[in-house]
């Protein structure tokens, strides 16, 4: 059986998604699946990701119409194998040694459900350089604490590796969210399994914010973008429903 099953969400990602799709076939730990989910994209994506399929076994394509992140993410879970899951969003990159250091955390400590690193953010810019420039250093380097993370959205879905049992245990990610669906899930986890999070204090994830292509979640300005990355901006409408369904989850519990 497969340890780990990553996941990529991808639309209209084809100038981009290389990088992911190398960082996770560059990795030192190779016990893993790649499911890739095309969410309708139209840009020649499918047959750049068919090439990459064709040459590794490892790497799985699938397509559905258009449906945003969440329903992606979703489908693409339902097609996995693995006793661990990790998403992987197609526009940023995993440091070599990010499943190997994340997997040994779990081994470490059986009672462990998910972990999450820190990572670094860059700015790509109009002109489609996709390599970009080096803005903020170990950034959602926060340490776990659950009260928090039902106020605050600090751990970042690509840093993150979880046990299939809380997708069998709480279900998906929430379709109706077109952003903020990872928020919304850590918290349910931290709700019903709120010991069982750790933070591993290592850098393994660059993460690129581009202020020149569609994101397969919804647009945002770049200065308001950046700053609710960083925790920085003021509570928006996404914001507030998914603060609203972090009460809902608290009362039903």
């Amino acid at each position: 059986m497969t340890e780990v099953s990553v996941i990529i969400p991808t639309y209209n990602r084809r100038l981009v998604i290389e990088r992911a799709i190398k960082s996770v076939l560059n990795q030192t730990y190779n016990d893993y699946e790649l499911i890739i989910v095309d969410d309708g994209s139209s840009d020649g994506t499918r047959e750049l990701i068919q090439e990459y399929a064709e040459k590794d076994k490892r790497i799985k394509y699938v397509y559905q119409e258009n449906r945003g992140a969440s329903s992606a993410r979703n489908f693409g879970i339902k097609q996995s194998l693995g006793e661990y899951l990790a998403f992987l969003d197609s526009d940023n990159e995993w440091l070599s040694d990010f499943l190997e250091t994340m997997v040994s955390v779990f081994k470490n400590r059986k009672s462990l459900l998910m972990a999450y690193c820190s990572e670094n953010l860059f700015l790509t810019s109009e002109d489609r350089d996709i390599n970009g420039k080096i803005i903020a250093r170990r950034v959602r380097a926060e340490e776990y604490n659950p009260a928090k993370l039902l106020k605050t959205n600090y751990i970042d879905i690509n840093c993150v590796i979880l046990k299939r049992e809380l997708y069998d245990n709480l279900g998906g990610f929430d379709e109706n969210l077109t952003s903020l669906e990872d928020w919304d899930y850590f918290a349910r986890v931290a709700i019903a399994y709120p010991f069982s999070i750790r933070h591993v204090d290592t850098v393994l994830v660059n993460y690129y914010y581009s202020e020149g292509f569609d994101t397969i979640t919804n647009k945002m300005m770049p200065k308001r973008a950046i700053r609710s990355y960083m925790g920085l901006a003021e509570p928006d409408e996404l914001t507030r429903i998914v603060l609203s369904n972090i009460d809902k989850y608290l009362k039903d519990r």
